[in-house]
């Protein structure tokens, strides 16, 4: 009885979870420096950033802009690297992030090089109604470049209850 029970609860929390959000590349509308990098024999396009070479998106929002994160190492690298960037939105901010990324087992660059691609992270800005500009920049103790893809969520977000009355 006891494992019916446990069976119906976890069933009923897996129909609670939010539907996985599907995501669509972003462009970003400043940037200098592209590069590929080899996932399951799959090149996928990179933006790189480094302190000479910030990026820029532009955005309509209401919407939350994925940023997803590699930060390139010296070939060898064992432990963690940390590394840290900062985003603004429409020139305030600026907002800090950082992690710290291992070598990739699974992505390479592609062609030859000094360097390997670390593990990806993903982080998030939410970006309010209407047009603005997201620039990421690399946080100036950050001596590594980092590869950065954007997303958005393919479906838009959904509005905001509005408040009776207005």
């Amino acid at each position: 009885m006891r494992t019916v029970i446990a069976l119906i609860v976890v069933a009923g929390a897996l129909l609670a979870l939010p539907p996985k959000t599907e995501w669509k590349t972003l462009t970003p509308s400043k940037s200098k420096d592209k590069v590929k990098i080899i996932v399951k024999d799959k090149a996928i396009a990179y933006y790189r950033l480094n302190a000479a070479s910030p990026l820029e998106a532009t955005v309509k929002g209401p919407v939350r802009l994925r940023i997803y994160v590699r930060c390139e190492l010296p070939k060898g690298t064992t432990a963690p690297v940390p590394y840290s960037f900062t985003t603004a939105l429409d020139g305030n901010g600026p907002e800090a992030h950082s992690a710290a990324a291992a070598a990739s087992q699974v992505a390479k660059f592609d062609g030859a090089g000094s360097a390997v691609p670390g593990d990806p992270d993903n982080f998030y800005v939410e970006v309010p109604e209407g047009d603005h500009a997201v620039s990421v920049t690399v946080d100036k103790a950050c001596t590594q470049s980092l590869d950065v893809r954007f997303y958005l969520p393919k479906k838009p977000m959904a509005e905001a209850p509005k408040e009776p009355g207005k």
